[in-house]
């Protein structure tokens, strides 16, 4: 079993006529760059960071900013809405779709390449959400856990984990599925388990809270602390439980 953990909706790159293309900032087991830092710019990728400093783990990072390409709506590409983006994106010289495409599909290959060396994969998709809900009202969760319900080992692993977190602490408020249904929410997991469906693979929303995780403070370091320790368990104690079924 393995853990493969990706950070999409905090890069800050935008095209130009005469900026390079930048690629995703990726870690495997046979990167010369294996365990180097990432940049700590914002909660997703603190997270990533903590749990990659203290764990071998293959890691991703899509340096684009998320109003130019919404990975987790990859069928629709471009969110055009954004006035700052229209001025500055030259789309005749880029195709964000095809970027899309391109690093969706350098995550499927290091699942696939994680399965067949380690019978399994579990992705986690680390992003923030917005701090009011679709009802405009300040959204009451700190931590969203997205995952397909009718996939029971998806299902599993997000209760193991929140038992975890809650067994150390009860102030971090959890909600399933939220701020979308595993099955319907735009997300890069769900086009994954799409594409890799008769493999064991599962896929993981995690959707960090920008009331807190935004604010570069005491409380941020302990909360994304306690979701790295947690989630160190949970994973300690699945693989020990596979290695005595084997």
């Amino acid at each position: 079993m393995s853990l493969l953990i990706s950070c999409e909706g905090e890069g800050k790159w935008l095209p130009t006529q005469t900026t390079p293309l930048p690629s995703p900032s990726n870690m495997t087991r046979q990167d010369a760059a294996y365990g180097q830092r990432f940049d700590r710019r914002g909660p997703a990728h603190e997270f990533v960071a903590s749990y990659a400093e203290e764990n071998l783990v293959p890691t991703m990072a899509a340096p684009w900013d998320r109003h130019w390409i919404d990975l987790h709506r990859f069928r629709i590409g471009v969110n055009s809405t954004h006035s700052d983006v229209r001025q500055t994106v030259d789309q005749r010289s880029i195709e964000p779709v095809e970027i899309a495409a391109n690093y969706l599909a350098r995550l499927e290959q290091l699942a696939r390449g994680l399965i067949f060396r380690d019978q399994m994969a579990i992705h986690l998709s680390i992003r923030t959400s917005p701090q009011r809900n679709r009802s405009n009202k300040p959204s009451r969760t700190d931590v969203g856990l997205v995952y397909d319900c009718e996939r029971t080992a998806e299902q599993e692993f997000a209760m193991a984990w929140i038992d975890e977190i809650y067994s150390r602490s009860v102030d971090l408020r959890i909600r399933r599925n939220y701020p979308g249904r595993g099955q319907s929410a735009p997300c890069v997991t769900r086009t994954l388990r799409r594409r890799l469906s008769e493999l064991p693979y599962l896929g993981i929303g995690v959707w960090l809270n920008e009331r807190w995780a935004s604010r570069d403070n005491r409380r941020r370091a302990e909360a994304i602390h306690l979701l790295v320790e947690s989630l160190e368990s949970v994973v300690d104690e699945l693989q020990e439980y596979r290695a005595q079924a084997a």
